[in-house]
């Protein structure tokens, strides 16, 4: 049966701790090339994730974002990783020797880089299990639709 490549999925999956959100997009292509998105918690599911989504799909690009927004009661406490600050105000420092007309971040951007706000949050694993379940169940959704 000839199944189109051109699909969409969405899942959201509310949890004690907050809402579970996967949205998965296909259109043609020749091989399977797959895109990834994910907050940076989640991020050593990329693995499992790439590998689930490669025994459902054959072919096309796909995109696959989760999306994670913790309620607000169970927000974690949030601390400054100080060595990875000191290492980017080295970096940055060198840019401008080099560079001195690059504009240097704000304090917000470099909140924003990864690893230097860390959030010591509960265990991770029940939530990054019910992220993939969910992907299992949005991949579903997506074979179906590329049927239809």
């Amino acid at each position: 049966m000839t199944a189109s490549m051109t699909s969409f999925a969405r899942l959201d999956k509310q949890l004690e701790s907050g809402l579970l959100t996967w949205e998965l997009r296909s259109v043609n292509h020749r091989y399977l090339e797959m895109f990834v998105r994910m907050p940076e918690e989640f991020r050593q599911l990329e693995p499992g994730v790439r590998e689930l989504a490669g025994k459902h799909l054959r072919r096309g690009k796909v995109e696959l974002h989760l999306r994670y927004t913790p309620h607000a009661a169970n927000t974690a406490v949030l601390s400054v990783n100080v060595p990875m600050v000191e290492m980017l105000r080295k970096a940055l420092h060198d840019v401008s020797v080099h560079a001195p007309d690059v504009k240097s971040p704000t304090s917000l951007e470099l909140l924003s880089w990864p690893g230097v706000a860390i959030s010591e949050s509960a265990d991770m694993k029940p939530l990054q299990d019910a992220a993939m379940e969910l992907l299992q169940e949005a991949l579903t959704q997506m074979v179906e639709g590329r049927r239809r």
